[in-house]
């Protein structure tokens, strides 16, 4: 019999554990042991069942950690609802460590999770092979201020906002890195994108773009360089576009070979925080008024603001996972900080599945790895929490 048909018996309970064991085998134990091994059959069943997803969830889940919260997994379903999907995210894991009051970016690498301390100037480096259990194993020293981190090349390229630099270090053995190369930028880089081996840097001290060669070191340094609006931010690509926001009420988007410019003024607050591709859709958090603004980029001449959304406040970092929006509320450090998760299936139409509060203040940062969620607090005491997503 299907996997299928033993779930259709199984959800009408017309299923009985002579079917399950055969008779001859029922009929030989007693009626309590009976009422036991059905308990047990059927609690099998109930695991087959489960949706590959969802067995792996449930596996990992209790292989890996204890149980923080009881929701079934929902992934079985056909079709799924808004509760549904809410119940399927929620907190499993967190830890504190004596970190920087003031920390910055995250990335993720081969089970690895990367965090800048911007205020110690180091890297600290989490073993994340059980997802919600992550585990401090080193803190490197780097160049003053780290706000960024990449990878490129299988190396991890830092960017230093205090050092005006590129620090480049290999991470084969996550636990002992080394460095590389370090590369000057313009003032205050702010954050980047690597492609290949070339990275792009948004300086927020010269309101520039700049693209750097990271794989060969006899290459020019920059590449190119070419103006932003002001005090540039964020920085996402998609399908040879890259887009930067900052402190203005434009999107500055590029081409990634000869960084031809065209800007596009999308109103709201003039402290767009950073932006994230969808699709063909662009979204901006915008820090001020506390929105998530929607761009469609069908066509860059004919790019439309097509959705603004009210998100908690002070909305920082945002992600996309599953067609669910995840947005960093970062908050000042007297305050909690929450992850807004906003349901963008119909972009124009967005809603509000939950917001996971209670977590640390200033939790601006984000870095996905599978289906799990890391969150950073900007601010002390340094926390970083893990949330299961959809």
């Amino acid at each position: 019999m299907g996997i299928r048909k033993w779930k259709q018996r199984l959800a009408t309970k017309r299923i009985s554990l002579r079917t399950l064991l055969g008779s001859a085998f029922y009929v030989t134990y007693p009626k309590p042991m009976q009422v036991l091994i059905k308990s047990l059959a059927l609690g099998l069943i109930s695991l087959i069942s489960f949706h590959e997803k969802g067995l792996h969830h449930l596996v990992e889940q209790y292989w890996s950690f204890p149980v923080l919260n009881t929701h079934p997994d929902t992934l079985i379903a056909d079709t799924v609802t808004g509760s549904e999907i809410s119940n399927a995210i929620y907190p499993v894991g967190s830890i504190a460590w004596a970190g920087s009051s003031l920390n910055a970016r995250m990335t993720v690498y081969n089970d690895y999770l990367y965090l800048t301390e911007y205020k110690n100037n180091k890297i600290a480096v989490f073993d994340i092979h059980k997802p919600a259990r992550p585990i401090l194993v080193q803190e490197f020293s780097c160049g003053a201020n780290p706000r960024d981190v990449s990878i490129a090349n299988g190396n991890l390229v830092v960017v230093c906002f205090g050092a005006s630099a590129l620090e480049i270090y290999a991470i084969s053995d996550p636990r002992s890195a080394v460095l590389l190369r370090t590369i000057a930028t313009n003032s205050g880089p702010k954050m980047m994108v690597t492609l290949e081996e070339y990275g792009y840097v948004i300086c927020a001290g010269s309101s520039t773009l700049q693209k750097f060669n990271l794989a060969n070191p006899d290459a020019p340094a920059p590449a190119a360089t070419v103006a932003t609006s002001h005090f540039p931010l964020g920085i996402a690509y998609a399908n040879g576009i890259l887009a930067v926001v900052g402190w203005s009420q434009n999107v500055d988007l590029f081409t990634t070979d000869s960084l031809v410019k065209k800007s596009l003024t999308i109103g709201g607050s003039a402290k767009k925080a950073t932006c994230e591709f969808f699709g063909k859709y662009l979204l901006v958090t915008d820090r001020d008024h506390a929105l998530l603004q929607v761009l469609d980029l069908t066509t860059i001449a004919g790019a439309t603001l097509v959705n603004s959304f009210a998100t908690a406040p002070f909305p920082e970092q945002v992600i996309v996972h599953n067609n669910v929006a995840y947005i960093a509320s970062l908050t000042n450090p007297k305050d909690p900080g929450s992850v807004d998760c906003l349901d963008i299936d119909d972009i124009t139409n967005i809603t509000r599945i939950k917001n996971v509060g209670s977590l640390a203040a200033g939790t601006g940062f984000l870095a996905v790895s599978g289906n799990y969620l890391y969150v950073s607090s900007h601010f002390a005491p340094t926390d970083l929490f893990v949330i299961r997503m959809w």
